[in-house]
């Protein structure tokens, strides 16, 4: 093999990864763009954000990884990684031990055309603390899967009815 196919060899190859590299890069960026929007679903009253959030900080530090060129930027990724994974940690006791929580507090308002579609309030304490209440939109996908997102507005009288009394009642 002469030096000069060992040279067009070599930057066969270079151009190869670079290729892989880029290709695995939006691959990534795609799955996480996917994941984003899945946020707001809900399976059984059981919010996908606490799965789907993990899996989308790894995906932003590979994708960040895969970007950066320079050994010491890489290193900065991965320490800045570690140190959200310290506070997902943090975050995931405090879940799982039930310091902080959501509370249902019911169904407020239903949809005059659409009965699957919902206004329910919510509320999020933590020990020892008052609940600070939000409306919450529930779309129903099926019977199982719900849609929740933030609901800022006043409800319309027009397009929402008002349930009397259902405090207390998913």
């Amino acid at each position: 093999m002469t030096k000069a196919s060992k040279k067009a060899f070599t930057l066969y190859f270079k151009v190869l990864f670079m290729r892989r590299k880029l290709r695995n890069t939006v691959i990534a960026m795609v799955y996480f763009a996917i994941l984003f929007l899945l946020l707001p679903l809900q399976y059984y009253n059981i919010s996908a954000w606490p799965f789907i959030f993990p899996i989308l900080c790894a995906s932003v530090v590979f994708v960040l990884h895969q970007l950066l060129k320079r050994a010491h930027q890489k290193d900065a990724i991965l320490g800045i990684a570690g140190v959200a994974t310290l506070f997902l940690a943090i975050y995931y006791f405090v879940r799982i031990t039930h310091f902080c929580a959501w509370t249902n507090f019911g169904t407020e308002y239903v949809n005059r055309t659409d009965k699957s579609d919902t206004i329910i309030m919510k509320g999020y304490s933590c020990f020892l603390t008052d609940t600070d209440a939000q409306f919450f939109e529930v779309r129903k996908l099926t019977d199982h899967l719900s849609w929740v997102t933030s609901f800022d507005k006043v409800p319309d009288a027009t397009k929402w009815e008002k349930l009397p009394f259902n405090f207390g009642n998913p």
